[in-house]
């Protein structure tokens, strides 16, 4: 089977922290587990990047920074299992360079082909009384040790979280050679 994504990381909404940009990776195979072989190749493309720096705008009583970053990728797979999701991360650079994590999230790509418009909501670790006491003076919000693993983790309860926004993707998926696998999507 062969699978095709196409699109662009519009914007980031609702995000009050100023030049934020955005580091994306597709995350195919969970790398904690032992394969015997790669279910996921990439063939052409990027499956992994940084989107530019830009400053927040209000729009409609609604702060947003409008990267419009292109998304091309080729892979073809030999299982539909781990189907690929995106993960993402948000930083924030302040006046003196330094980088600090906005938020993370993780978004299922569609399996159905066609034109999606996604929403990936981006979170945080809540932190302590101290912690965030100390982030909003100084910066430096509270950061996962292990994030890939931990956006996936179906059972993230023991980890207090606050939404800070979300990303809107718009991301077109092309699916060929469905029949070697025996696989109808939509």
């Amino acid at each position: 089977m062969e699978v095709h994504l196409v699109g662009e990381l519009n914007k980031a909404v609702d995000i009050d922290l100023p030049n934020l940009h955005c580091h994306w990776k597709m995350l195919t195979e969970d790398k904690t587990e032992k394969h015997d072989a790669q279910h996921w190749v990439l063939i052409s493309g990027a499956d992994e990047g940084f989107t530019q720096i830009s400053a927040a705008a209000a729009s409609q009583n609604q702060a947003s920074a409008v990267w419009n970053h292109p998304l091309d990728m080729y892979y073809a797979s030999s299982s539909v299992k781990k189907w690929p999701h995106m993960y993402i991360e948000i930083w924030s650079q302040d006046s003196y360079g330094r980088n600090d994590i906005a938020g993370y999230g993780v978004v299922l790509v569609p399996a159905t082909p066609g034109t999606h418009e996604l929403e990936c909501v981006i979170w945080r670790p809540y932190g302590t009384f101290m912690e965030r006491l100390s982030a909003s003076f100084l910066g430096g919000w509270p950061q996962l040790t292990n994030p890939e693993k931990t956006v996936l983790d179906e059972s993230r309860y023991p980890l207090m979280t606050e939404t800070v926004g979300a990303v809107h993707i718009t991301l077109s998926v092309v699916t060929s050679r469905t029949d070697d696998l025996g696989v109808k999507l939509g």
